[in-house]
């Protein structure tokens, strides 16, 4: 099904790749394994008017083990279609980029019940689209915003007037309307964390400085799954050139999560997240002229929860798969 925006609003990332010595800089044949044996300055930049479409496709299986030894589990599995681009040259190195998230699709399977939700078909009281967990999914669905990219690579800024005007309702005009856990579902999904998650398609991979083939350095990355928010220190490398991508692996083994209250779907209820931790492996691959072609991660993780007197466990896995689907100018 072709997928689209009327706004067109979103942000390309472009990422040059420039080798330290380019008279010796090795070819290789599309698709075949080629030679690394440069220097390269990896580098975030961004052309004007350029617009990129991506398809970005999550999915997360969650199983709860509860201490009357039944375990219960939920599989989600949601794709969000993604237009980005910059109008404007980076200011003092700070980039601008604009995103949008144009369509998406959702299916929630627990139990005998599931949840489908399509924002390109028309429904008619669907009782599955007053889910809160795809209230919270969908709460950035065309409501286009605006992230700022440091000289470093790190999203450091997030602006969106239509996001800010459903903060205030949410807070402020509708408070006597929403009950407490609506309010966290919508607010939630329009967070910084979860606008990072279907934006920031680098995950703050690039060194920005030279480095070798065999080169391993480290950085700071944040994985969303299942409204948790992992962090942790990445060790990455340079594993590949296969024709004209280069192809940046990296590896996070201790992944901690923020502890914060949290929404789980199978109680329908708020929760605080006690501890957890986490691995994760990411492949990101880019083109010589510095385009991301397509990112995959995947991360392993257990939490531990509370709610009122009760404690529990939850293993979650998620699958992240992100593919450039086009390119045009605006």
């Amino acid at each position: 099904m072709l997928r689209f925006s009327a706004l067109f609003i979103g942000a390309c990332l472009l990422f040059a790749l420039q080798p330290a010595h380019a008279q010796n800089r090795s070819a290789s044949a599309p698709g075949k394994p080629g030679k690394l044996d440069n220097e390269y300055l990896l580098r975030t930049q961004n052309t004007p008017g350029v617009r990129q479409n991506y398809s970005l496709e999550e999915t997360t299986t969650v199983t709860r083990n509860s201490p009357d030894g039944k375990p219960l589990s939920y599989k989600r599995s949601i794709v969000y279609y993604i237009t980005q681009g910059a109008d404007a040259e980076p200011q003092k190195g700070f980039t601008t980029i604009k995103v949008n998230i144009d369509s998406m699709t959702y299916r929630m399977e627990m139990g005998e019940q599931v949840h489908v939700y399509d924002s390109q078909v028309m429904v008619n009281n669907d009782p599955s689209i007053s889910n809160s967990d795809i209230e919270t999914h969908t709460a950035l669905l065309n409501r286009p915003f605006t992230i700022t990219i440091s000289p470093y690579g790190e999203v450091v800024g997030i602006q969106s007037t239509e996001i800010d005007w459903l903060k205030n309702y949410v807070l402020v005009e509708g408070k006597d309307a929403l009950d407490t856990l609506k309010k966290f579902i919508w607010l939630d999904g329009v967070s910084n964390e979860a606008a990072i998650n279907t934006s920031d398609i680098r995950f703050n991979l690039l060194p920005f400085t030279f480095v070798k083939p065999d080169s391993t350095w480290h950085r700071s990355i944040s994985l969303r799954a299942d409204g948790l928010d992992f962090r942790d220190t990445a060790s990455v490398v340079v594993k590949a050139l296969e024709g004209e991508e280069f192809v940046l692996s990296a590896t996070a083994d201790s992944l901690r999560p923020v502890k914060r209250s949290l929404y789980r779907p199978e109680r329908n209820s708020l929760v605080e997240l006690l501890d957890g931790n986490g691995t994760a492996d990411i492949s990101l691959r880019l083109s010589r002229r510095g385009m991301v072609q397509s990112a995959q991660w995947s991360l392993k993780a257990k939490a531990q929860f509370r709610e009122g007197s009760e404690t529990f466990t939850e293993t979650i896995s998620k699958d992240y798969s992100l593919k450039l689907t086009g390119q045009f100018r605006w």
